[in-house]
């Protein structure tokens, strides 16, 4: 029979414990993802199921226990892709939300719009209109950040004289300057 015993923390690994503070999962780098992901047929396979069920997930009607089930499957999705390092994770999980918030934006367009009275109707196109405002802003704030450009910043001069600099008292007009 073998013994085990309790190793120091300096002989069982190399890096120390995590601390309470840190997430779940933050002492291990994610994996990268698999490499056939990066072949042009799985690809477009890949575009083929999006562009003709992403449709049908955002517009179909679907019970309570049907939009339980695709809650729970999105999800799961998302912690599973999550797991994975570099752009295609990050667009996979923007392509969840987007596919999630379509689906709210549309229900609440073709469900909750039908008013009986004016007030209704006023405060209820205002809240829509606030609605679909940031779901603009969702989407263009995905689109600015799908593709990041990776520039690398410009180093500053070694003379700190010569480094750029503002006056913070134009930045905040006082109480008695015209604007």
């Amino acid at each position: 029979m073998s013994s085990s015993k309790a190793q120091p923390a300096s002989e069982a690994g190399s890096t120390p414990p995590p601390s309470p503070d840190t997430p779940l999962g933050a002492d291990r780098p994610p994996r990268p993802a698999p490499a056939f992901l990066r072949l042009w047929p799985v690809r477009l396979l890949g575009w083929l199921i999006l562009l003709t069920t992403a449709p049908a997930l955002i517009i179909a009607p679907m019970t309570f226990e049907q939009q339980l089930v695709l809650s729970i499957g999105i999800f799961l999705a998302a912690l599973f892709v999550n797991r994975f390092r570099g752009h295609f994770a990050g667009l996979v999980l923007m392509l969840l939300s987007v596919i999630v918030s379509s689906r709210y934006t549309y229900w609440r367009i073709t469900e909750t719009m039908y008013m009986d009275n004016i007030v209704d109707l006023v405060l209820g196109v205002g809240l829509l209109m606030a609605e679909l405002y940031a779901f603009v802003v969702l989407l263009l704030g995905y689109i600015q950040t799908a593709w990041p450009l990776g520039r690398k910043p410009s180093p500053l001069p070694a003379d700190p004289a010569e480094w750029p600099s503002i006056d913070l008292y134009d930045l905040a007009p006082a109480s008695r300057t015209p604007l």
